[in-house]
């Protein structure tokens, strides 16, 4: 029997679903406290114990499951400000942009609402084993240690998982440009993969050392490797799916066309 592809093996361990009701939103910010909170430090701890914030209210959540348990293994968000609310923001905007110059990117350059931030990407302790990984939010093993044949039994699915599942929201909605603040070590991987980010601030200290990334839409997808790129179109399927069917109003609700 032929070895899996990546695309097959990731399908037989994960799924992904959109949080587009209360019930699953409230998983996504369970998991945001157990890591930004109990474990890192990063929020304040509540008695409800969960991590919202103000951009929630303007963001499209995903949640990845894994299978064989039933269990959530992480979950990101796409900002997406509200074109009828002009006061509205992304996060890197609000806690960042000071530290952003107009040679790295200019902000100015930015319609309004024409942008996106993929932000709060957190996976559960119990989904990081390998070692190093307990250092960071993303389960990414350090730069030196990524074969460059794609070796599956090192391949990151559960974050690169989450990444497509917002990419492909991105290759949806009617914006140009997505945002991401990340790790330095984080982006040299994804470009391992095709995914293109490009550097647009320092360094800088803001919940661990990261720095904006940013990829233009048109930039997006074009450079994937073939595995890679089989993986994400799968998942965009699921999202196209999942943003089909009439659960509840989405934020990119005014702002998507399926295809």
């Amino acid at each position: 029997m032929e070895n899996p592809t990546v695309c097959e093996e990731f399908n037989s361990f994960f799924r992904i679903a959109l949080a587009l009701t209360p019930e699953l939103q409230s998983e996504v910010y369970k998991i945001r406290y157990d890591v930004f909170a109990r474990e890192f430090g990063w929020e304040e701890k509540s008695p409800q114990e969960m991590e919202s914030d103000e951009f929630d209210r303007y963001s499209v959540h995903t949640l990845i499951y894994h299978k064989k348990t039933a269990t959530p293994a992480g979950c990101v968000r796409l900002v997406i400000p509200d074109p009828l609310d002009t006061v509205q923001m992304a996060p890197f905007e609000k806690f960042c942009a000071q530290y952003i110059s107009k040679d790295q990117f200019d902000l100015a350059r930015l319609d309004l609402f024409s942008y996106g931030e993929a932000s709060r990407l957190a996976v559960p302790s119990s989904f990081r084993r390998r070692k190093d990984e307990d250092k960071s939010v993303i389960p990414f093993p350090r730069a030196d240690k990524v074969p460059d044949n794609e070796d599956k039994r090192h391949f990151p699915h559960i974050a690169m998982g989450l990444y497509f599942a917002a990419m492909a929201i991105v290759d949806l909605a009617n914006i140009d440009y997505v945002f991401a603040m990340m790790e330095p070590r984080l982006a040299r991987h994804l470009k391992r993969f095709g995914v293109m980010f490009q550097k647009g601030s320092d360094v800088m200290d803001y919940h661990g050392y990261r720095a904006l990334y940013f990829i233009p839409k048109d930039y997006l997808t074009c450079h994937l490797t073939p595995s890679m790129a089989e993986l994400y179109q799968s998942i965009k399927e699921t999202v196209i799916k999942e943003l089909s069917e009439p659960i509840s109003r989405s934020p990119i609700s005014s702002l998507t066309k399926i295809s």
